[in-house]
């Protein structure tokens, strides 16, 4: 199982260790990283994989190799200690972001529930415009719409399918028009 840092803004994958199986280890830890559960306060409970590099483990935390070519190990009460967390400037940079946002979608909000306050059809003067032209146009859009969506209907029906029982049995499962049909009406009845 591939290993990489459960420390928060660290992505190493390499020299990774192991939590403790000490329950008063693995909490000094859990403490030390900083690590909460997503959406709440309460500490993160790390899995039987979760792992801290090398990076926030000090030399001292090592203990010394018996012998040449021997890997580091750790002492048994190193707890890791060096991180690069957020600076109290950033977190307070960041804060004022979160609010200029909320700010910014309060406003959208407002916006949009006033949308209908703001508009206003005035019939009283006529600047200019005929009004009888403009009914005209609206019935000729109607009748192109009602023209388009008649035309839809026969583009995909089953009639225009009926001498073709491929295309039948593809869009129905049918063998044929005729067995279609019969279901068909078997059903409305």
């Amino acid at each position: 199982m591939p290993l990489h840092c459960a420390v928060p803004l660290c992505n190493s994958r390499t020299g990774c260790h192991t939590f403790p199986k000490d329950p008063d280890l693995k909490l000094k830890w859990q403490v030390a990283i900083k690590r909460l559960e997503p959406g709440t306060t309460k500490l993160w409970e790390p899995g039987k994989w979760a792992a801290i590099c090398t990076k926030h483990f000090t030399s001292d935390s090592y203990r010394t190799p018996g012998y040449i070519g021997e890997r580091k190990l750790l002492k048994k009460d190193a707890v890791p200690t060096i991180f690069q967390f957020k600076t109290p400037s950033s977190m307070s940079q960041s804060s004022d972001r979160q609010e200029r946002v909320l700010k910014r979608r309060r406003l959208f909000d407002m916006n949009i529930e006033n949308v209908g306050d703001e508009v206003q059809i005035s019939t009283n003067d006529n600047d200019g415009v005929d009004l009888e032209t403009i009914e005209e146009e609206r019935f000729a859009s109607q009748h192109v719409q009602c023209e388009l969506i008649s035309d839809s209907d026969t583009r995909m029906s089953v009639k225009k399918f009926d001498n073709n029982p491929d295309a039948i049995n593809f869009y129905t499962g049918f063998d044929d028009y005729e067995h279609f049909k019969f279901v068909f009406n078997v059903w409305i009845i």
